[in-house]
């Protein structure tokens, strides 16, 4: 059985919203960072093509329109493999999908209402579906708490960013515990 303990601050008050509601706001929230995450990796929204300041502002709205055509692909696709769902459950990854579509010129289409030749990109896009789908793990998350440790590691973070768990020594063993 797993067991997590979650603590979420708000200024919502209890009367309007209950604590299931504010775990939906949350994952919402969760799920725009995400976003944001993707949009700088694979788009470098930070990253701008002119020091012209309604160059770099049109240069974000580009990249945001590009990004929220892909979900809406994204959606699509989804709910297309959501259809077919055998045991495991699979999802588009954005990231690969951000870069088919990139390199399909898909955009180009839609700015001359080249209905024929979207259509002939997305049915592209449709076949690969298999071969840029990744399953969806629940608690796919590295175990911070309660593991036990052969030794101390050398390296403040790991390879996702995150800063590794504190050690706590029990017994002859080191064990990750709760900061």
């Amino acid at each position: 059985m797993h067991c997590e303990n979650l603590i979420y601050f708000t200024n919502l008050s209890k009367e309007e919203f209950s604590a299931d509601e504010i775990i939906e706001l949350y994952s919402k929230r969760w799920d725009i960072e995400v976003s944001y995450k993707t949009m700088k990796t694979t788009q470098e929204i930070e990253r701008h093509i002119s020091l012209n300041g309604d160059v770099a502002r049109n240069d974000i709205y580009a990249k945001v329109l590009f990004h929220n055509i892909v979900g809406v692909l994204r959606k699509e696709i989804n709910h297309e493999l959501e259809k077919r769902q055998t045991e495991k459950k699979y999802v588009v990854n954005i990231t690969q999908l951000h870069v088919i579509v990139h390199e399909i010129n898909s955009l180009n289409c839609m700015m001359y209402n080249l209905k024929e030749k979207i259509k002939k990109k997305i049915d592209s896009i449709m076949k690969i579906i298999d071969k840029i789908k990744v399953p969806v793990r629940p608690n796919r998350h590295y175990q911070r708490w309660g593991r036990v440790m052969l030794s101390a590691p050398s390296y403040r973070f790991r390879l996702d960013e995150r800063n590794n768990p504190k050690l706590k020594k029990i017994g002859s063993v080191l064990m990750t515990t709760f900061p």
